[in-house]
């Protein structure tokens, strides 16, 4: 089997970095949102409407995990047989802090 005489040209495009809170960059969305917040500090939104259609105890676990975003939620513990450096993990600061909305 042989290549094609003209094969594909890629061209590569570089990501560009993400803006967030005062005008900081970073490439990692969660990183931006985890140390600087959204974009823009707007007036906070009161109400979020979410509509779920799910069983009875699916619509408990959406419940339940809905409220643990309200807060922060750190990486669970390394497992032995996780590499030493879990580079593509972080913590999340909570729906307040890295969106600018207030959960109650």
């Amino acid at each position: 089997m042989t290549a094609p005489p003209n094969p594909l040209e890629a061209i590569y495009i570089s990501e560009p970095d993400l803006v967030f809170r005062y005008g900081q960059r970073t490439d990692h969305p969660k990183d931006g949102l985890f140390l600087y917040g959204p974009h823009q500090a707007a007036v906070k939104a009161k109400d979020v409407t979410l509509g779920v259609i799910g069983t009875r105890a699916g619509l408990g676990y959406f419940r339940n995990w809905a409220i643990s975003l309200g807060g922060r939620i750190d990486l669970p513990p390394r497992k032995r047989t996780d590499k030493e450096h879990r580079l593509h993990l972080s913590a999340f600061p909570g729906i307040e802090e890295a969106l600018g909305l207030v959960v109650s």
